[in-house]
């Protein structure tokens, strides 16, 4: 059991000490970009190449997200559980199944009752598409809880996989359209921290949105 607890610690050690290393990274290329700028009509450059990892990885960084990237489902677990250490994530409110189970494997409690979500600054969702050449994140609020998450949590840590990456604000239509050929009621587009667009992207800058981002990247 020893042996279990101190390699367990170790990744925890390793994880944490890759997402302070990560997060510096993001502070020293974060500009100015502003959401303002947005192009929901544009495709990505065509002679750019960068690859749509990089680039949303780049933009993402720029818009004021943090990236943690994960290789393999136990790193994630090992990075998650590091960042409610390094951050004081004590308060979490997710409604998710699937992000619930990540938690509940990282040993992390978390609440899920939308009663709890007035008093829990940390929020976690899933999304719908990841934007490349914008480094948006695109999720469709079509259940009360994600609306009011997405508006109330301080911190909004979103988890997608890396298949989620699409080119730019079309393709991210595309991928969200449903069997019908029909989208969701509501599209909610996060550029970086308190820059949110929402439905027909008008921005809303500073007036809504959470004050910090994350991103836990799965390869």
């Amino acid at each position: 059991m020893a042996d279990i607890n101190s390699k367990s610690q170790y990744e925890d050690s390793i994880a944490k000490e890759k997402i302070i290393n990560e997060l510096k990274h993001v502070t020293a290329n974060k500009n100015n970009s502003s959401f303002s700028n947005t192009d929901t009509d544009g495709n990505v450059i065509a002679d750019s190449k960068e690859n749509l990892e990089d680039m949303f990885s780049r933009k993402f960084s720029q818009n004021g997200g943090k990236l943690i990237f994960c290789e393999t489902d136990q790193e994630m677990i090992s990075n998650i559980r590091a960042a409610v250490k390094t951050f004081g994530w004590n308060d979490i409110y997710c409604y998710n199944n699937g992000i619930g189970n990540i938690l509940s494997t990282a040993e992390i409690k978390f609440k899920n009752n939308i009663g709890d979500l007035l008093s829990v600054p940390v929020g976690m969702t899933m999304c719908d598409a990841l934007i490349a050449n914008q480094g948006t994140i695109v999720i469709s609020n079509e259940s009360d809880k994600k609306r009011k998450l997405s508006a109330i949590a301080q911190t909004h840590v979103v988890f997608a996989t890396i298949d989620k990456i699409v080119p730019d604000f079309k393709a991210a239509i595309e991928k969200m359209k449903k069997p019908d050929n029909r989208l969701p009621d509501t599209i909610e587009i996060i550029s970086g921290p308190s820059s949110t667009t929402v439905a027909e992207c008008n921005p809303i800058i500073g007036a809504q949105g959470p004050k910090e981002l994350y991103l836990f990247l799965l390869a």
